[in-house]
């Protein structure tokens, strides 16, 4: 912090001193929790104002804001922040993860069809990707919970046919295909 209140001759250095304040805050608050993540979110944001997009290395910083965003229960800022991720970034290594967790957040905000449009694309982008199982059966249970059986029923079978273990599934997507 010391050396981030001093006024920096080199823009480069306060860049480097910035960020890396940002993120001592991120793993504080992976440790020891909320307020370390609301000093995180705001050195991140500062970032983002000082260092507009497109600068390198601020999906990183889209990645983890949304991260602090969804532990402070900030579920909206942090789905915001995974938008401007995969809109701003679409090469990142990043996107993949945030596709997903932005329909899983919408998901369990309620916003079932927002929800499904991520998964979808999320499945037709990485079919055999890390959360392709899980993005297919969220896909499921909002056609579900959109009252739509039809619907649910062919991605659920779809997806029982491909994934027989449901184990690592959320409990909620359990709990409504019964």
């Amino acid at each position: 912090k010391k050396l981030h209140a001093v006024k920096q001759t080199d823009p480069v250095l306060r860049e480097h001193v910035l960020r890396r304040l940002a993120d001592s805050f991120f793993f504080l608050g992976e440790m020891r929790g909320k307020q370390d993540y609301f000093s995180a979110v705001d050195y991140y944001k500062q970032i983002l104002n000082d260092y507009p997009d497109p600068r390198p290395g601020n999906d990183l910083v889209y990645e983890r804001l949304s991260k602090c965003n969804w532990n402070l229960k900030f579920y909206y800022e942090a789905v915001q922040s995974l938008e401007r991720l995969s809109m701003r970034y679409p090469d990142s290594q990043y996107v993949p993860d945030a596709l997903f967790r932005s329909a899983e957040i919408l998901s369990l905000l309620g916003k079932f069809k927002e929800a499904i449009d991520k998964s979808q694309v999320y499945v037709n982008k990485y079919p055999e990707g890390a959360h392709a199982k899980k993005a297919t059966f969220i896909i499921s249970d909002c056609y579900y919970r959109l009252s739509q059986p039809e619907n649910a029923e062919t991605w659920y079978a779809q997806a029982q046919k491909k994934w027989s273990d449901l184990s690592d599934l959320p409990k909620y997507i359990i709990i409504d295909f019964g």
